[in-house]
């Protein structure tokens, strides 16, 4: 009868082609486990994507583990897990026996909460486990689980493990690779939506990620603004502030709140005053598994004599308002105060605001900024007078 590095080493070739697919596929992590489990004679695997200092499990790759214990897991017990201490210190990219290659002996272990309130109850006695891909966001840990009859994983098994590991390396930075990439070209896209002008994306550091052909254009020909080091700087110390601030708001904003901050208006000697308007963006929803969600900030710049006008009359057909309601929405999407639409209008503050009352309702907005959200992702916006 073959032995479990021996049936490892046959099976390699179908378990590369499973891996390398997941690389695309997340999916087929579940084909890679489950193949593990069987040749390993093992009972349960987890494949854990963690924060980078592995305190606290993201997301992961479970087999054989129900829903209650794998939630225990997470939020319990990963840490009370008597090799995870010693597991920090090993060299990354190599597995590891349990019962071999740890301080902490198998008759301590049999004594630990650990494995009386959580791997007991499952039949776990043995494991193999290590750390298989580290970057500056994650942690990629590989946990591999036995009852008691087959025994320990010997040095060989490990070794027969530990050869599949580069391979594992590979595809973790390939996936890592891919969603990132997805969740960027998702925010651009979103961007050029609802923007449709000249615009740049910044990740959640606030760091310049990509720019439109027209924004980068402007900007060169701008002598208030430019870019150095994936940075967007002004010249302008309270501008600066200002803008650094409501990027900072807007990256913090949770998906699904895409509520923008009120336009900056600054005037630029070669272009005239200057809409920044500034929006949280977030990639398309896509199948995550290494990476995060990621917060985006849109940052449009428009000068204000081309800038792209709200539609009244497509405000009315969208959300049924008046012509009054629709006045005063656009009038506050295009950075607009209270006060000013009242004087412009004629009429009192206290009118507008019962406008605004009835927008809300009407367009199912909490907020005077939510309103503008509405507005700004609106059809309306795109439409020229």
């Amino acid at each position: 009868m073959s032995s479990p590095a021996q049936r490892l080493a046959r099976q390699q070739p179908r378990l590369l082609d499973s891996l390398y697919r997941a690389a695309a596929e997340p999916e087929h992590w579940q084909a890679v486990l489950h193949r593990l489990v069987d040749v390993l004679d093992a009972r349960s695997a987890r494949l854990l994507i963690m924060d980078r200092k592995a305190a606290s499990v993201q997301t992961g790759v479970v087999i054989n583990h129900s829903e209650h214990y794998y939630r225990q897991y997470v939020d319990h017990y990963v840490n009370l897990c008597p090799w995870r201490p010693e597991l920090s210190r090993k060299p990354n990219g190599q597995l590891y026996s349990t019962y071999l290659d740890f301080s902490c002996r198998q008759p301590d272990f049999l004594k630990s909460e650990f494995f009386n309130e959580w791997a007991r109850p499952q039949g776990i006695h043995h494991g193999m486990l290590g750390t298989v891909y580290q970057d500056p966001d994650c942690t990629v840990q590989l946990l591999i689980q036995r009852t008691r009859e087959p025994g320990h994983f010997t040095a060989e098994e490990t070794r027969a493990m530990n050869s599949l590991v580069p391979h594992l390396q590979h595809v973790c930075a390939l996936r890592r690779f891919y969603e990132d990439q997805q969740i960027r070209s998702g925010a651009i896209a979103r961007s050029a939506e609802h923007l449709g002008r000249p615009f740049l994306l910044l990740d959640d550091a606030l760091k310049v990620v990509y720019v439109s052909p027209a924004a980068e254009t402007l900007i060169s020909t701008s002598p208030v603004m430019h870019l150095r080091q994936d940075t967007l700087r002004w010249c302008d110390s309270t501008v600066r502030q200002h803008f650094r601030s409501a990027c900072a708001q807007a990256a913090r904003a949770p998906e699904g709140h895409a509520t923008p901050a009120a336009p900056l208006r600054t005037h630029c000697p070669t272009l005239g005053d200057l809409w920044v308007s500034i929006l949280p963006v977030h990639g398309d929803d896509v199948p995550l598994l290494f990476t995060p969600r990621r917060a985006f900030v849109a940052v449009s710049l428009q000068p204000i004599a081309s800038r792209p006008r709200v539609s009244r009359e497509c405000l009315q057909q969208l959300f049924a308002l008046t012509p009054a309601e629709a006045d005063v929405a656009a009038r506050l999407a295009e950075g607009q105060k209270i006060a000013d639409i009242a004087a412009a209008n004629c009429t009192r503050e206290s009118t507008v605001r019962t406008h605004l009352k009835h927008l809300f309702q009407k367009t199912g907005s909490q907020s005077q900024a939510d309103l503008v959200r509405c507005v700004l992702t609106s059809p309306a916006l795109q439409q020229h007078h």
